[in-house]
């Protein structure tokens, strides 16, 4: 797929719903104040297309993220909701623009990212 160099939200919202949409049709993404909310987060396990989605959040100006710290940040939900870790709480995936308050989360998404597990 090739990317644009930016995105305004609305579009940003309909190429990535497009994304979401062949897991399921709970898959969504909404874009709130500090937030993205991809929603049931945890059936994408296509590591091709968490990235492809967190770099097209990059280019829709919303966040001062790199693509690879969001998809770090989403693995580690996978991975909570996989080994029953807060479940209920990591089945949805609210990335923050700026970062994850929970220092834990920080730290963990942090690790990801140097190891390049995401």
């Amino acid at each position: 797929m090739d990317l644009k160099q930016q995105y305004t939200i609305d579009e940003a919202t309909e190429v990535i719903n497009g994304i979401l949409k062949k897991y399921s049709d709970d898959c969504r993404i909404t874009f709130n104040n500090n937030t993205a909310e991809i929603t049931d987060s945890y059936k994408i396990r296509n590591k091709g297309d968490r990235r492809l989605v967190c770099r097209i959040l990059e280019k829709a100006d919303v966040t001062n993220r790199d693509y690879q710290s969001l998809a770090a940040e989403w693995q580690l939900h996978n991975l909570a909701y996989l080994l029953h870790v807060g479940r209920s709480h990591a089945k949805d995936v609210s990335l923050d623009y700026a970062s994850d308050p929970r220092l834990p989360v920080r730290l963990a998404t942090k690790i990801f990212d140097l190891l390049g597990l995401e």
